[in-house]
């Protein structure tokens, strides 16, 4: 895959070892240019089309190359290498899809160079989808979500989300395997971007999947008590006014 790379780097051994270790892992990755501090990237990023990648150390000759973000887009994705550990979090906010403390390795760079690809290739293909539903008029719902994990970026696939809740303003997402999840969406999101024939809001505080209702139970007043799948601790109830319209879901 044909990519064009700018490295902003200001230590000169550093940068080339990164440069030797990207054409081992990958001759076809063309290094557009180097920049070594805040104010060059800062008029280099504003006057030309955007790379396809960047490799960002943290601390530049002037300055923290965080502060470039005050003062130009980057609409790119961004893979920050650095030897301090304390500036991840504002990184993974800034475009961050990688955060690799020195020295870099070359097994290190190839797992992060594979998961670009990867992320590329999906956001291309949801590219895709939304072009086809602006030309036919047909609404068509995410099929995967990337969340932040620590220091990670991870995929989940629409079809392995249990259920979505929400509890003390927070979000949180439960996989089939019973992994946990803090994504960005909020209920409201989740209830526009998801399936409804696959997804139902239960009540104010979950969506869940048809696959994780494990068991449904009577209550008084046509009320109904559900049961998921992986286990959800609090008291999940349907008001009996929406009762009707779940068993409606459940059988069409």
């Amino acid at each position: 895959m044909k990519m064009n790379v700018l490295i902003i780097e200001d230590e000169a051994p550093a940068a080339l070892w990164l440069k030797s270790l990207l054409k081992k892992i990958d001759p076809e990755i063309s290094i557009i240019h180097q920049l070594q501090d805040v104010a060059s990237s800062i008029l280099w990023l504003s006057d030309n089309p955007a790379p396809d990648l960047i490799f960002m150390d943290i601390r530049l000759s002037d300055g923290i190359s965080l502060e470039i973000f005050r003062h130009t887009s980057i609409t790119c994705p961004i893979v920050f290498t650095t030897a301090y550990d304390i500036y991840w979090q504002e990184a993974f906010r800034l475009n961050g899809i990688d955060y690799i403390l020195k020295p870099i390795t070359e097994e290190r760079l190839a797992a992060c160079l594979n998961k670009f690809r990867q992320f590329k290739q999906l956001f291309f293909n949801d590219q895709i989808n939304a072009l086809l539903e602006h030309q036919m008029g047909i609404k068509s719902f995410k099929t995967r979500f990337i969340f932040r994990k620590g220091t990670e970026l991870v995929v989940v696939e629409a079809i392995d989300i249990a259920y979505i809740y929400s509890k003390e303003k927070l979000t949180f997402l439960i996989t089939k395997d019973g992994k946990k999840y803090m994504p960005g969406e909020n209920l409201s999101d989740f209830e526009l971007l998801l399936d409804p024939a696959v997804f139902y809001r239960l009540n104010r505080q979950v969506i869940a999947s048809r696959t994780a209702i494990k068991t449904i139970y009577f209550l008084n007043k046509s009320k109904l008590s559900i049961a998921l799948q992986p286990e959800f601790n609090d008291e999940l109830i349907i008001s009996s006014e929406k009762s009707g319209d779940f068993k409606t879901w459940l059988e069409s």
